[in-house]
C-alpha cells in the first residue's frame, strides 16, 4: 500500500503531496511535485510579465492509473460538464477523486493546459486538503468566454487540442521544464482564443523555478525569514526573484546594467532558462551588491541565458523590480533581451497528435487494462483504478465496489502485447535525437512499460543505419517519409518585438501514420539549447546517452 498525507509543501499555494512508494504503484508522484507544475503565485514577479508557456513534468503513469481517464463513469462526468471550480466543489466526485495522487496530478497539467493564463483556483479534496490549480494556455477558450474551462461540456475540437498538448507534457522522472508548444491552428480555422494560441510567439520570459532537470524548486527564489529575524545579505541562496531571459551569440561578452531605483541589489546570469541558487554550475556570473549593479559574463554554448535579482538586505517590501538594459561587449551577432520564444527555443523535439478522450459510450480513444482482486488472482475485474481509501491509504480497487475497496492488481500486459493504452495518440520526435527509441521510452511510456502514444518515427527524412528500426528500405539507408510539412506557420505575434519578417516556427504538419496523413490537430515542441548539456533536461539527468541530441541548423 501507499500512504497519501497532504503537507505544506515550499509553495504559498500548492499543495504537495508526500508518498511512500510501494512497488504496486510505479512512477507515482513522488515529494516536491506540486499540484501543478508551476505554481508561479508561489514566487511572484513583483510586477514583471509573464508567458503562457506550458510546463513539463506530468508523469504517464499517473495519465495511465487516474480514474479520470480509467474509470468510466468518472471520465463521463469529467467531460460532460464544465471543467471549473464548480464541478470540483466537496461533495462533487471530481473532489473524492481528488484524494488519488494520480488525479491531482493529471488535473493540475489539464486545467494549465484548459484554462487561461489568470485563471486559477483553489479546490478541495474529499479530506478536505486544498489543491490550487493554475491556468497557463487556454485551450479551451470558445468566442465570448465560453467553452470547456467555463460553462460547456469538452467539445471534440477542444479535446483533440488538448490530447495533442497533454502528450507533450509526459516524461517518466517528473522533471519542471519549460518548453515551446506551437501549431498548427492556421489550417482549421478554430474559432476563439485557439485560432493564433499557439502561433503567437511569446516576447518575453521569465527564469523557470524549478532546477534544471529535476522536480525540484530553485532554492534562491523561496522567501527569506520575515523580520524581526536577521535580514539577509549577499548572495544568499533566499529572496531572489526572476527576471528575462535573453539570447546572444555563443562565447560573445554581454554586460547587464540595472536601474535599480535607488535600492542596493545582486544580478545573477544562469544558463539556459531555470534559474539558480549560488554553488550551481548553471551560475555564469554574479554582481556586487550595490545600486544600479552591472555583471558582465561570456554567453554559454547554448546561446541561451537568464538573469535573477535581488535586493540586498532582503527581505524588504515594496521593492521596485530593477529595469534591465543589455550591451554586447564583444562578439558578431544579434543580442535579444528579453529573447522572443522563438529563440530561446530553437530545438525541435517532437510532433504529436492524439485523442485520448472518450466523448461518448461508443468511443474507443481508451484501451482498457484490466486487474485482478488481490483476494482471488483467477477473478479477472473490467477496472482496477487507485483509490484513497476512508483511513488514507491509496490502494488499487476494484471500480464496481462501491462500499469499501475490494483490492486488486492491475493486469500488465505480456511481452509482445501492444502496450500503447491511447491507441489514438501518435508521436514523432525529431531527427537530431542519436536514440529516438529510448528517448521516446523515457518521454512516453511508464518504467513498467505502459506508453501513452504510438512512436511513429521521425519528422524529417535523414539517412540512416541498416540497424535502425526506422529505416524503410535498408539498402538505401533512408527512412520513410513521415512529415510532408517541416514549417507550416510563422510567428503571429502583433508587432513583433524584433526586427524584419516574422519568423518561421517549424511546426510539423502533415505527418504520415502508416500509409495515412494524421489527421491534424498536432502541436510540435521545442526545447531550449543547453550547450554540450543536449535535450536531457526532458528526460532527467545530465551526460544521458539516451537523450544526446545533435543540435541542427
Amino acid at each position: 500500500m501507499t500512504r497519501a498525507a497532504g503537507i505544506a509543501g515550499a509553495f504559498v499555494v500548492a499543495l504537495a503531496l508526500a508518498l511512500t512508494v510501494s512497488p504496486v504503484v510505479a512512477d507515482v508522484p513522488d515529494n516536491g511535485v506540486p499540484d501543478n507544475g508551476i505554481p508561479d503565485s508561489g514566487f511572484p514577479d513583483n510586477g514583471l510579465p509573464d508567458n503562457g508557456l506550458p510546463d513539463n513534468g506530468n508523469s504517464p503513469t499517473a495519465l495511465i492509473n487516474t480514474p479520470l481517464f480509467f474509470n468510466a463513469a468518472t471520465h463521463a462526468l469529467w467531460v460532460s460538464n464544465p471543467f471549473n471550480a464548480a464541478a470540483l466543489a466537496p461533495g462533487t466526485p471530481l473532489a473524492a477523486a481528488l484524494t488519488d495522487p494520480f488525479t491531482t496530478l493529471v488535473m493540475s497539467y489539464l486545467w494549465q493546459l484548459c484554462h487561461p493564463q489568470g485563471d486559477d483556483a483553489t479546490v478541495q479534496d474529499a479530506f478536505g486538503a486544498p489543491h490550487t490549480f493554475h491556468g497557463r494556455t487556454g485551450l479551451c477558450v470558445l468566442p465570448g468566454g465560453h467553452g470547456w474551462h467555463n460553462d460547456q461540456p469538452l467539445d471534440s475540437d477542444t479535446a483533440r487540442w488538448l490530447s495533442a498538448a497533454t502528450i507533450t507534457q509526459l516524461n517518466r522522472f517528473q522533471v519542471h521544464n519549460r518548453f515551446s508548444l506551437r501549431g498548427p491552428t492556421s489550417d482549421v480555422g478554430l474559432p476563439g482564443a485557439r485560432g493564433n494560441q499557439l502561433t503567437a510567439m511569446t516576447a518575453s520570459l521569465t527564469s523557470h523555478i524549478y532546477r534544471f532537470g529535476t522536480d525540484l524548486p530553485v532554492a534562491a527564489f523561496q522567501a527569506c525569514p520575515a523580520v524581526p529575524a536577521p535580514q539577509t545579505t549577499g548572495a544568499t541562496g533566499c529572496g531572489w526573484k526572476p527576471h528575462f531571459v535573453g539570447t546572444a551569440p555563443p562565447f560573445s561578452i554581454v554586460s547587464i546594467s540595472a536601474d535599480s531605483h535607488g535600492v542596493p541589489m545582486l544580478l545573477q546570469v544562469n544558463l539556459g532558462v531555470h534559474g539558480a541558487t549560488q554553488g550551481d554550475p548553471a551560475v555564469l556570473a554574479t554582481s556586487s551588491s550595490t545600486i544600479d549593479p552591472s555583471v558582465q559574463f561570456t554567453v554559454p554554448a547554448g546561446g541561451t541565458f537568464n538573469v535573477q535579482w535581488a535586493a540586498d538586505p532582503r527581505p524588504a517590501a515594496g521593492i521596485v523590480p530593477p529595469t534591465l538594459s543589455a550591451t554586447q561587449v564583444y562578439g558578431e551577432g544579434p543580442l535579444r533581451f528579453p529573447a522572443d520564444e522563438v529563440f530561446v527555443f530553437p530545438n525541435r523535439e517532437m510532433y504529436a497528435t492524439a485523442m485520448i478522450f472518450n466523448l461518448s459510450a461508443s468511443d474507443s480513444n481508451i484501451a482498457p487494462i484490466p486487474g485482478v482482486l488481490v483476494t482471488n488472482p483467477a477473478q479477472v475485474v473490467a477496472n482496477c483504478e487507485p483509490r484513497t481509501t476512508s483511513d488514507g491509504f491509496v490502494a488499487f480497487c476494484d471500480a464496481a465496489s462501491q462500499n469499501g475497496c475490494a483490492q486488486c492488481t492491475r493486469i500488465f500486459p505480456p511481452e509482445g502485447f501492444s502496450r500503447v493504452v491511447f491507441p489514438n495518440a501518435h508521436m514523432w520526435l525529431d531527427s537530431s535525437w542519436t536514440n529516438p527509441q529510448d528517448y521516446y521510452s523515457l518521454r512516453a511510456c511508464t518504467s513498467g512499460g505502459f506508453c501513452v502514444a504510438k512512436f511513429e518515427g521521425l519528422i524529417e527524412t535523414p539517412y540512416c543505419g541498416a540497424s535502425d528500426p526506422h529505416c524503410l528500405n535498408a539498402a538505401s539507408k533512408k527512412v520513410a517519409d513521415r512529415c510532408e510539412v517541416q514549417s507550416l506557420d510563422t510567428d503571429t505575434a502583433s508587432p513583433l518585438p524584433y526586427a524584419g519578417n516574422p519568423q518561421k516556427l517549424r511546426d510539423a504538419a502533415q505527418c504520415h501514420i502508416g500509409s495515412g496523413p494524421d489527421t491534424g490537430f498536432g502541436v510540435t515542441t521545442f526545447f531550449p539549447n543547453y550547450g554540450t548539456q543536449g535535450a536531457c533536461w526532458a528526460a532527467g539527468g545530465t551526460n544521458n546517452p539516451v537523450c544526446q541530441y545533435i543540435t541542427r541548423d
